[in-house]
């Protein structure tokens, strides 16, 4: 493996917290993600999170479902939390975790050494973390590597506070792989019967106890726990099959029952269009169900990762997980297969486009795992994810709002790019959300921060028929009621995008001799600043000074352009002409305009003036509004 080559070459310390010039085993977290190249981290959503925020997103996660669970007060409560007090240690012994996205497993990390401060006084620290680690603490990730490297985390937590003595002396370190799956938490073999799923399985405290042994297991002991977990997990299953099938054949009565059913008339009533689509979906749900079942019969194992199955003895106690927590991939929908949009689509309702076209209507992945975080959850739990802030403005993300809004308890919506987005590796901007499950009170109100004593309070029942989410005090909520009246900039200007070259390795600062006349400045919204701009890159200008494409070119753009008509001619806007065209070229051509970036942390515009930006090009990570 990768990691074998790593520990041969530095020295580790198994704490996480380490002083001197020993390597913390925080870094592993920054080594997963530096792993990966920069395509495959855009891909997957793969990007590390600062141990600073883990432990505050925990913390008010905890203080949500404290709270919700047992009547106490957030503000005398958020203090107890924060010191780790050994008082609440009935109140967290049985706590039950889920990172559904572990990543390099910094939440389970987070939570693993926050439980064992609390329950110190349960024996030595090494006991304990041993415990919660066999209880407490579940995680799952499609990739492998997350998995082992998770696992490797926990596992040097407890070594870290073993006593100094003989490596032999030390206890077998747990087996975490029944409790560190690999899995996709979002991939469903059952997405249209989710509504009916029974949430708890008999045999699933059986299933537990089998576990916490494996857990331990050494040996010969091991290899039999094991087999033993696979057939409860097995058994769970069918029974879990069973139970839905048996849902689906007591619809399918009622419906032929209301068929044969007679009218006021005396005649039958018979199965309308609506009954008879809904009899042909049954069927075909039940059809599926039989087929897993014999899949399971053939193969005598699991043949996907099913979150009741395996983990059947935490729907069987509670229905879910007391704290669902995560930082999820952050995937934007144009960098997922289309078949991977529809199943989504299918399978979450609130993974639906915003009104228009093109992807930045389409929802971003996290807000498929935020609806099943909460799936996961008991009816009491909480979930606490960082997420993209756009999903509190954002079109696609309004029938989430809506619902998080009128069906969940929000603790905190809190916008972390001012505080936090510079700790990440990556050009992102943060947003908590802390909620529990079931409706709020009237008078309940969320805060802006993850601290308590930070934090803005606004009323819930204010965002449940708002467009938009906008977590700010009085002052401002009565500016935006204020300009509410006023005329928009867009009911009085128009805003455009900047010019598209889809092809910017061919446009942008060309590796080839190119006429000089035909380079411009151009620039990119990362350029701009608040009156002030600069253009650090070039582009081919291609146009006429009416805009329209050159029908010729000079020899050596001709001969460069020609190298790559392929390419051009590719290109998803081109349709007819020279292939050396750009696109949204009209707007740009304006002498007297004001631009700003498209995404940024805050809105900051230059104008640009024929005496002060002569000829420079803003692309289409810019707006433009000509004047």
């Amino acid at each position: 493996m990768a990691f074998d080559d790593l520990f041969e070459r530095f020295h580790f310390t198994a704490r996480e917290r380490s002083e001197g010039h020993a390597i913390a085993p925080d870094m592993l977290g920054r080594v997963f993600e530096g792993m990966m190249d920069t395509e495959e981290r855009k891909k997957t959503g793969t990007y590390y999170t600062p141990s600073a925020l883990v432990r505050e997103l925990f913390e008010a996660a905890i203080g949500a479902f404290l709270t919700t669970k047992y009547g106490l007060a957030a503000d005398a409560l958020a203090g107890r939390i924060h010191e780790r007090d050994p008082s609440l240690a009935a109140m967290t012994r049985t706590l039950t975790i889920l990172d559904p996205a572990v990543g390099s497993g910094a939440f389970l990390l987070g939570a693993l050494e926050w439980l064992a401060d609390v329950l110190r006084d349960d024996g030595t620290t090494a006991v304990v973390r041993r415990r919660i680690l066999a209880q407490n603490i579940f995680g799952v990730d499609t990739s492998t590597i997350a998995v082992t490297l998770t696992e490797l985390r926990l596992w040097l937590a407890v070594l870290a506070e073993e006593q100094d003595g003989a490596p032999e002396a030390v206890e077998p370190l747990p087996n975490l792989d029944c409790l560190i799956r690999q899995g996709d938490s979002l991939s469903d073999p059952f997405q249209t019967l989710h509504s009916l799923s029974p949430r708890t399985v008999a045999g699933g405290r059986l299933l537990g106890e089998i576990r916490r042994r494996l857990v331990h297991a050494t040996g010969p002991d091991k290899s039999k726990q094991a087999r033993l977990l696979k057939r409860a997990e097995s058994r769970a299953l069918r029974l879990w099959l069973d139970e839905t099938e048996a849902q689906l054949d007591r619809q399918l009565a009622e419906c032929i029952a209301t068929g044969k059913s007679k009218t006021l008339f005396g005649h039958r009533q018979g199965l309308d269009a609506p009954l008879r689509a809904h009899v042909r979906a049954v069927r075909a749900q039940r059809y599926c169900l039989r087929q897993a079942r014999r899949r399971l019969e053939r193969d005598r194992a699991l043949p996907w990762f099913h979150y009741e199955s395996h983990f059947a003895d935490i729907f069987a106690t509670g229905g879910g997980f007391d704290l669902v927590i995560g930082n999820p991939p952050w995937i934007r929908a144009e960098f997922l297969p289309s078949h991977v949009r529809q199943q989504l689509g299918r399978r979450f309702r609130w993974w639906s486009g915003g009104s228009g076209r093109g992807f930045r209507h389409q929802p971003d992945l996290a807000l498929a795992f935020l609806e099943r975080g909460l799936e996961l959850a008991h009816r009491e739990g909480s979930v606490a994810f960082l997420l993209p802030t756009k999903l509190a403005t954002a079109a696609y993300a309004k029938k989430a709002r809506r619902m998080l809004a009128q069906e969940t308890t929000l603790h905190v919506v809190a916008d972390l790019t001012p505080t936090h987005a510079r700790s990440f590796d990556a050009t992102t901007y943060p947003l908590a959300i802390v909620a529990t499950k079931g409706r709020p009170s009237q008078s309940h109100t969320l805060r802006s921060a993850l601290a308590v004593s930070e934090a803005i309070r606004v009323p819930q029942h204010e965002l449940r028929a708002a467009e938009t989410w906008i977590i700010e005090g009085d002052s401002v909520q009565r500016a935006m009621a204020e300009l509410a009246g006023h005329p928009t900039i867009g009911e009085r200007l128009v805003c455009h995008l900047g010019v598209k070259t889809g092809a910017n390795a061919v446009f942008l600062n060309p590796d080839a001799d190119i006429e000089p006349h035909l380079l411009r400045p151009a620039l990119r919204g990362r350029d701009i600043t608040a009156w002030s701009a600069a253009a650090r890159i070039s582009i081919i200008w291609t146009h006429d000074a009416n805009g329209s494409p050159r029908t010729a070119l000079p020899p050596l753009a001709d001969s460069y352009f020609r190298r790559h008509a392929a390419r051009l001619r590719g290109r998803a806007d081109f349709r007819t002409g020279p292939p050396w065209q750009l696109f949204r070229v009209g707007p740009a051509l304006a002498e007297y305009k004001v631009v700003w970036a498209d995404i940024a942390r805050r809105l900051e515009a230059v104008p640009l003036t024929p005496t002060t930006h002569r000829a420079v090009v803003p692309l289409n990570t810019c707006y433009l509004i000509p004047t």
